[in-house]
């Protein structure tokens, strides 16, 4: 199945499947194979993965619980480069976590910085 809208490849490009890909335990040539069909069928931004039929499936079609341990899986495992890390720092040094009571869900880098204001559960 073709998209119509063209997406530009970098690094970064589809994020959801890399993180699908992360979650499932899909590496090297599999994960790289199916970027590089989701570059040539221009899919949507926020596919995870393509069926045998060709349709992608999206990350908005999954339940919310099932978005939120996609979430958290790919959250926790996120190794962040020194500039990112900078952002995530200041941007806990600005903002407060909406929820506590979910703690878990934040990267470690801003629970660090929270910790440091004295916000932890």
């Amino acid at each position: 199945m073709r998209y119509g809208n063209a997406y530009t490849h970098t690094m970064n490009d589809y994020p959801y499947i890399r993180m699908w890909d992360r979650l499932t335990k899909v590496f090297g040539y599999v994960a790289e194979g199916t970027l590089e069909r989701a570059r040539q069928e221009h899919a949507p931004v926020n596919a995870l993965y393509r069926r045998l039929d060709g349709v992608w499936v999206l990350f908005d079609e999954l339940s919310e619980e099932a978005q939120r341990c996609v979430e958290v899986y790919a959250m926790t495992f996120k190794t962040l480069t020194p500039a990112e890390e900078e952002e995530y720092r200041q941007y806990a040094r600005e903002h407060d976590p909406e929820d506590l009571a979910r703690w878990e869900i934040y990267h470690p880098i801003c629970r660090d910085e929270w910790e440091k204001r004295g916000i932890h559960p």
